[in-house]
């Protein structure tokens, strides 16, 4: 069957002609019509018998005239409209600025073809060195190609030119396999009237063996071929030498070139290239492959972190080892979002998520999911950080700090104050990936993260931004100043948890902190009324601090219950400053 080729400045491909059988004259042959151009078509009919003979009719259906270029020896002319010449395949022809060629399909025995590595250590004429300049331009073309990015058009098409100059051929393409077919990837033709459609039954037989294959120039002369078309082919493979590509180059017969055939340093040459492509397409994938695992370590890590990971991805293996959690969440979500509808709410979440992880990551924390209006994240993993919680109680502050400014953005929309509920833990857990192969969730599991999120709970009944548990406080002693709001039970579990409020170390503390200290020994003593005569002077004062109002709160409860009687242990516990709801869904059961 007969194959069409179209190559202009913005085009270049190869299918089969797309036939019918019909009657050709008063014998079955077979006729296909092609319509070329989108602004106005040139359309061709061409038919021929069941002979395969290479005797062809062309019909010019169209309105342009059409230039034949070549075919049977002799003819070269102007096809108009209607009119209808005999000529011989291949036959190349010219629409405006479409060039055209079309060919009876390569016959698959050519016997002129021969495999690159049978002709090795040949000693004819044909296979001498080239001049010393010859082979100085190869060099430099091959130095040039290996300097270019892999994988670029300027790539391909550079791999293209080194066959024609320097590499002396008259034409060359780059073929890519899509959908069992050969897509042209690039090429360069300085000459259409010489041809520029390649030979599938070659390239079909390179891609099929994985090597490379060549019209040998010796052999051409020896047995006097026919053939006016002839090519070398090299497979372009990867590690697995499996063939990512075809590099393809040909000469035609012609009056301006006297060369038969493909001379072996020319294929040898062809190879080199082919081989340069190769080593890049697979430094492309490579680096490919490498950026789609630092894009999924990058969803949880930090880039530092990632990096790290790609040298040595053991240590993301599931561990038992002692972590600092943080919980952060906004509060009032729900009542936001049915007040300022969807698209807003996700552009707030938008802006106070890329807020808060850009401070985690700072610190160097490890994100372990999103949640609605919340994140978690935690310290000392996969990576060891022997500051882990200073650097968790820095990263809390600091989002703490942050609302302020983007109340900037929200107010006017809200109509009050953003705020956010952090909690953060220190303590023993499991850590490890629980995502998938294709999707990274590494993080910890187990009570510590549970308390975590309990704490971050907590503050919305404590009022205090920010709530840290006493083993976090321990580590963080002299680099941050805390007081201890409570002792209680965290919904979920049997043991109490101290529960302590951070500020930086730096800051001056109001009085108020102190006499809070002083009213909570006064309250877990038992002696609730002096703690609540503490507290109520402080409303008295006019001085506004949640935490003393929620103290208060716990006080009055106890006094009205009448349990203010001095107790003989040294503490009082407030009992469950978390609901059970509210923190389904987060941390461990």
């Amino acid at each position: 069957m007969p194959g069409f080729a179209l190559f202009n400045s913005q085009h270049h491909f190869q299918v089969p002609l797309q036939t019918q059988p019909t009657l050709v004259g008063d014998e079955p042959g077979f006729v296909a019509e092609l319509s070329i151009g989108k602004q106005s078509p040139t359309i061709l009919q061409i038919s021929w018998r069941e002979d395969e003979s290479d005797s062809v009719t062309l019909t010019n259906l169209g309105c342009n005239p059409i230039k034949l270029q070549s075919g049977s020896p002799g003819i070269c002319c102007a096809l108009e409209r209607n009119a209808t010449v005999d000529t011989m395949l291949p036959l190349r022809l010219k629409a405006d600025e479409d060039q055209l060629e079309i060919f009876r399909d390569h016959q698959a025995g050519d016997s002129s073809l021969v495999e690159l590595t049978s002709v090795f250590g040949s000693s004819d004429d044909n296979h001498k060195s080239p001049a010393p300049k010859t082979l100085a331009a190869w060099f430099e073309s091959l130095s040039h190609l290996q300097r270019l990015v892999a994988g670029s058009q300027e790539f391909f098409q550079a791999a293209a030119a080194a066959l024609v100059e320097p590499g002396g051929l008259d034409g060359a393409m780059v073929l890519l396999p899509v959908k069992q077919k050969w897509h042209i990837a690039a090429s360069q033709i300085p000459n259409p009237e010489f041809g520029f459609a390649f030979n599938e039954h070659v390239v079909a037989k390179v891609a099929e063996l994985g090597q490379s294959h060549f019209h040998s120039s010796n052999v051409v002369s020896e047995k006097g071929t026919s053939e006016s078309h002839w090519c070398v082919a090299c497979p372009v493979t990867d590690s697995e030498n499996k063939v990512l590509a075809v590099l393809y180059g040909f000469r035609g017969h012609h009056q301006h070139n006297s060369r038969r055939g493909i001379r072996l340093l020319e294929a040898q040459y062809s190879q080199l290239v082919a081989d340069s492509v190769g080593s890049a397409m697979l430094r492309m994938q490579g680096e490919a492959e490498a950026a789609r695992r630092r894009v999924l370590l990058e969803q949880a890590f930090s880039p530092a972190v990632a990096r790290e990971l790609e040298s040595n991805p053991d240590i993301l293996k599931a561990q038992h080892r002692e972590v600092t959690v943080l919980f952060a969440d906004l509060r009032g979500f729900t009542s936001i979002s049915e007040k300022i509808g969807a698209p807003q709410t996700y552009r707030l979440l938008t802006e106070m998520m890329d807020r808060f992880c850009e401070i985690i990551g700072r610190h160097d924390g490890v994100i372990i999911d999103f949640y609605g209006d919340g994140v978690s994240a935690f310290w000392n993993a996969p990576l060891e950080q022997p500051d882990h919680a200073i650097l968790a109680c820095q990263a809390a502050m600091e989002i703490a700090d942050c609302m302020p400014e983007l109340d900037k953005n929200w107010l006017g929309v809200i109509g009050h104050p953003l705020k956010v509920g952090i909690g953060v833990n220190t303590g023993m857990a499991q850590v490890g990936n629980s995502g998938s192969s294709s999707r990274l969730k590494y993080g910890p599991q187990g009570r510590t993260v549970n308390v975590a999120s309990r704490l971050e709970n907590a503050t919305k009944r404590i009022g205090a931004p920010v709530l840290i548990s006493g083993t976090t406080a321990t580590q963080v002693k002299g680099k941050f100043n805390f007081r201890r709001i409570c002792t209680t039970f965290l919904s979920g579990f049997h043991e109490s948890t101290d529960v302590l409020q951070i500020a930086r170390f730096q800051e001056s503390l109001d009085s108020t902190w102190e006499t809070y200290a002083n009213a909570l020994q006064e309250y877990e003593t038992g002696n609730t009324t002096e703690a609540i005569s503490l507290l109520m002077n402080l409303q008295i004062a006019d001085v506004n601090d949640e935490v003393c109002e929620f103290l208060l709160a716990q006080a009055l409860k106890k006094s009205q219950l009448g349990l203010d009687a001095p107790r003989t242990s040294s503490k009082s516990e407030i009992v469950a400053v978390t609901k059970q709801e509210g923190s389904c869904g987060r941390g461990t059961p």
